[in-house]
């Protein structure tokens, strides 16, 4: 069943995941370890840790053919929240630093409404 909620009305959690395809030629082992550094570091800048409930970034376990090579997972307090962190300056530096540049192709993102 496929329903929309207007925005205006969301409230509650967010869960917000990103699958990345990477670039076999570009991302090596040290590149995708200093990404992980990164997306770590995202949970002790204090306005994006005060919303931040959980947050994972792993590489995917490849049990099923066509998967992404890694999924980053973060779930927040509130839509502000997860505002609050995606447009954080650490988070754009993280993307353009250590995401884009071992990228294949473009991420798949979405933000999903947890229920309580």
């Amino acid at each position: 069943i496929f329903f929309r909620v207007p925005l205006l009305t969301m409230s509650g959690k967010v869960r917000h995941t990103v699958f990345l395809h990477f670039n076999p030629e570009v991302a090596t082992q040290d590149k995708i370890d200093a990404l992980v550094a990164g997306a770590e570091a995202l949970k002790g800048v204090k306005e994006i840790s005060e919303g931040m409930i959980s947050y994972y970034a792993a590489p995917d376990l490849k049990i099923l053919p066509d998967q992404p090579d890694f999924v980053i997972s973060g779930d927040f307090a509130s839509v502000e929240a997860y505002k609050t962190y995606a447009s954080h300056p650490a988070h754009i530096e993280l993307i353009n630093n250590h995401i884009k540049p071992l990228l294949a192709k473009p991420p798949t993102r979405a933000q999903i409404m947890l229920s309580e």
